[in-house]
């Protein structure tokens, strides 16, 4: 707030009882020094937060321009997940696709066994492939050893023995380890 009257604005005369007549042409304002200095500091607490104000506004600034990059970072990166999604999906769904058809040929290979065994002597390799594949589909589907035997015995073989089943049961326990 310093002195900010034009020089040329200004005069003055030292009066005999040792005070000063001033002269402008100007509005001159007087005031207390106390209230001068009051008046300074908040004119330097103005400026200050004047310039605290600028350095946040460049900050937010800098960081609005931030955000908006990562965002169009996320929005490509969230296209690109989008895509690998619907890819997997398709997979998922041809996979299911495949997994019923096989359930389906393994239910038409057990019913088509099952005629066979009526009207055929098989012999026990040639029951061995299908009746593992009846069993891997029973077992797939939750039925225990004894009933598996007895569902055989009734259907297929009446000469199967339970011990044979649990050979095989074991046989393709171990096969599906193996795989893993």
């Amino acid at each position: 707030m310093g002195n900010k009257i034009k020089s040329s604005a200004f005069s003055y005369e030292p009066n005999q009882d040792g005070t000063l007549a001033l002269y402008t042409t100007e509005n001159l304002m007087i005031v207390p020094q106390s209230r001068y200095l009051e008046l300074l500091h908040m004119e330097e607490l103005y400026n200050a937060m004047h310039t605290d104000l600028d350095h946040k506004q460049h900050s937010l600034e800098r960081e609005r321009k931030m955000l908006k990059k990562q965002n169009a970072q996320l929005t490509e990166e969230m296209q690109k997940v989008k895509q690998q999604n619907m890819v997997l999906q398709k997979k998922v769904t041809e996979y299911n696709c495949v997994v019923e058809e096989m359930k389906v040929l393994r239910q038409q290979n057990t019913e088509l066994l099952i005629e066979l065994s009526k009207y055929t002597a098989l012999s026990r390799e040639s029951l061995t492939g299908p009746l593992k594949s009846m069993i891997r589909d029973m077992r797939e589907q939750g039925v225990g050893i004894k009933e598996i035997h007895i569902r055989i015995k009734r259907q297929i073989n009446p000469d199967i023995s339970y011990s044979t089943v649990r050979k095989y049961i074991s046989e393709l326990e171990s096969e599906q380890q193996g795989e893993r």
